[in-house]
Protein backbone atom coordinates (compact mmCIF):
# COMPACT_ATOMS: atom_id res chain seq x y z
CA UNK A 1 0.00 0.00 0.00
CA UNK A 2 0.79 3.66 -0.71
CA UNK A 3 0.44 6.20 1.92
CA UNK A 4 -2.39 8.69 0.72
CA UNK A 5 -1.56 12.08 2.78
CA UNK A 6 -3.81 15.06 2.45
CA UNK A 7 -5.13 18.14 4.52
CA UNK A 8 -9.12 18.46 4.39
CA UNK A 9 -10.97 21.20 5.78
CA UNK A 10 -11.63 20.65 9.43
CA UNK A 11 -15.28 22.15 9.22
CA UNK A 12 -16.18 18.48 7.12
CA UNK A 13 -15.40 16.55 10.55
CA UNK A 14 -14.11 13.57 8.48
CA UNK A 15 -11.90 12.45 10.82
CA UNK A 16 -14.88 12.44 13.99
CA UNK A 17 -17.80 10.82 11.62
CA UNK A 18 -15.06 8.62 9.79
CA UNK A 19 -14.35 7.32 14.00
CA UNK A 20 -18.67 7.12 14.33
CA UNK A 21 -18.33 5.47 11.03
CA UNK A 22 -16.02 3.02 12.26
CA UNK A 23 -17.63 2.17 15.53
CA UNK A 24 -20.90 1.30 13.82
CA UNK A 25 -19.62 -1.00 10.95
CA UNK A 26 -16.09 -1.80 12.41
CA UNK A 27 -14.79 -0.44 8.92
CA UNK A 28 -11.22 1.08 8.83
CA UNK A 29 -11.11 5.03 8.33
CA UNK A 30 -8.51 3.77 5.58
CA UNK A 31 -10.57 1.42 4.02
CA UNK A 32 -13.94 4.19 3.69
CA UNK A 33 -11.22 6.48 2.63
CA UNK A 34 -10.39 4.21 0.02
CA UNK A 35 -14.01 3.17 -1.32
CA UNK A 36 -15.49 6.70 -1.28
CA UNK A 37 -12.36 7.77 -3.44
CA UNK A 38 -12.39 5.28 -5.57
CA UNK A 39 -16.55 5.61 -6.07
CA UNK A 40 -15.79 9.27 -7.10
CA UNK A 41 -13.18 8.82 -9.25
CA UNK A 42 -15.46 6.01 -10.90
CA UNK A 43 -18.19 8.65 -11.27
CA UNK A 44 -16.01 11.32 -12.45
CA UNK A 45 -15.20 8.45 -15.42
CA UNK A 46 -11.80 7.29 -14.16
CA UNK A 47 -12.90 3.61 -13.88
CA UNK A 48 -10.56 1.39 -12.11
CA UNK A 49 -7.73 -0.20 -14.48
CA UNK A 50 -8.34 -4.08 -15.89
CA UNK A 51 -5.09 -6.59 -16.71
CA UNK A 52 -5.47 -5.07 -20.08
CA UNK A 53 -5.05 -1.41 -19.79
Amino acid sequence: MKPLNVEVPEDLQLHRRGTLCKLDTGMSLKEQVAAAYDEWLTRQGYDRPTDQT
